[in-house]
């Protein structure tokens, strides 16, 4: 389960970056029309990009629990992804 979480960070921080550099006016598309990149909605992008950390950290929180309840069941740190 912890595995199958953290598979979920990496395109979750891509999306959040690509997002940040288009906020941060980095340009998108060709010199004549902006394009949204792959996996970027419409609307609000800061809203999106919050959603997005929101939905992140939840993971994180989710990995921690999965952490702790492992090791109060006994199994070694080391052992865990």
């Amino acid at each position: 389960q912890i595995a199958k979480l953290e598979a979920q960070i990496p395109p979750l921080d891509r999306q959040i970056a690509d997002i940040q550099s288009v906020l941060d006016g980095t340009p998108t598309g060709d010199s004549k029309a902006s394009t949204r990149k792959y996996g970027v909605k419409g609307g609000d992008w800061r809203t999106e990009m919050a959603d997005l950390q929101a939905k992140r950290d939840d993971i994180e929180a989710h990995i921690g629990a999965l952490q702790d309840e492992a090791r109060h069941r006994g199994i070694p740190a080391e052992a865990l992804p």
